[in-house]
C-alpha cells in the first residue's frame, strides 16, 4: 500500500510540474477555530524514501541516497520549530525518530499497519477512523504526517531524460505539446490532522525538482509559504 501511495504521488507531481504549478494545498475551510482548540500536536513516524531510478518509465529506487539520513534527522525538528512559531502546541513524542519499519510498546505490527493506511488517506480531507487511534495511542490531539519520496536517476536515465525532454521541446516548438521530465525530485508531504475527528486541517503537498540542492531549513521555508494564519 504504501508504495502505491507513493506511485501515486509521483504521478501527480510529474503532472504538476507539466502544468508549471509546484504546491497543492488544501485549508480546512474553518482552519483558524479548529487549530486553536489543539492542545498537544504530536508528529507521527515518518514515511521518507528515497533511491536512485533507473529505468525512465516504471518508477523503482535502489538503495536510499545520502539525503534520507538527513531528512530523518533534521526535518521533524525544522517543522516542529516552524509549527511552534505559528502558535501550534507541538510536543517531542519520540515517534517522530521512528523508521517505517520500527516495532516497539509503543508502535507494534498492529498499529503499523494503522499507520499505513492514515498515510494512504491523509491526502484526502479526512483520516478516519486511524487518526483518532493513533492519537489516542500518542495521549494526543493533533497529528502531523510526513512523507518524502526523492531520488535521483542513474547515468543511464539521465540520458534518457535529456533526450525525452529535447524531442518536448522540439514538439513545444513545432506547435505539439511537451512536458518536461525531471531527472531528480522530491515530493515532500506535510499535513496537521485533527486527532479527534481526523478532518485534515491543513496539507500540503510541494514537488522540488532539484532538491539535492536544497538544505533542509529552506525545504520546510517552501512548505510553509502556504500555511494560513489562524
Amino acid at each position: 500500500m504504501k508504495s502505491k501511495f507513493l506511485l501515486v504521488l509521483f504521478a501527480g507531481g510529474i503532472l504538476i510540474t507539466g502544468a508549471g504549478c509546484q504546491t497543492d494545498t488544501y485549508t480546512h475551510p474553518k482552519f483558524g477555530e479548529r487549530s486553536a482548540r489543539l492542545t498537544n500536536v504530536v508528529f507521527l513516524p515518518p514515511q521518507i524514501t528515497t533511491g536512485l531510478a533507473s529505468n525512465l518509465f516504471v518508477l523503482q529506487v535502489g538503495p536510499p541516497l545520502p539525503e534520507e539520513a538527513k531528512y530523518r534527522a533534521q526535518l521533524p525538528a525544522l517543522l516542529a520549530a516552524e509549527f511552534r512559531g505559528h502558535r501550534l502546541p507541538v510536543s517531542p513524542s519520540g515517534a517522530e525518530t521512528l523508521l517505517p519499519d520500527a516495532t516497539n510498546q509503543i508502535w507494534n505490527a498492529h498499529l503499523q499497519g494503522i499507520l499505513n493506511a492514515a498515510y494512504n488517506t491523509v491526502r484526502l480531507k479526512a483520516v478516519r477512523p486511524e487518526a483518532n487511534v493513533l492519537a489516542g495511542r500518542l495521549s494526543a490531539d493533533g497529528l502531523i504526517f510526513l512523507s518524502v519520496f526523492a531520488y535521483k536517476s542513474t547515468d543511464g536515465r539521465q540520458a534518457a531524460v535529456a533526450l525525452v525532454n529535447l524531442l518536448s521541446i522540439l514538439a513545444a516548438a513545432g506547435g505539439g505539446y511537451g512536458t518536461w521530465t525531471p531527472s531528480s525530485q522530491a515530493i515532500v508531504q506535510i499535513a496537521l490532522v485533527d486527532g479527534v475527528n481526523g478532518d485534515v486541517l491543513w496539507r500540503t503537498i510541494h514537488d522540488f525538482t532539484a532538491f539535492d540542492q536544497m538544505t533542509p531549513d529552506q525545504v520546510v521555508t517552501e512548505l510553509f509559504k502556504k500555511y494560513p494564519e489562524p
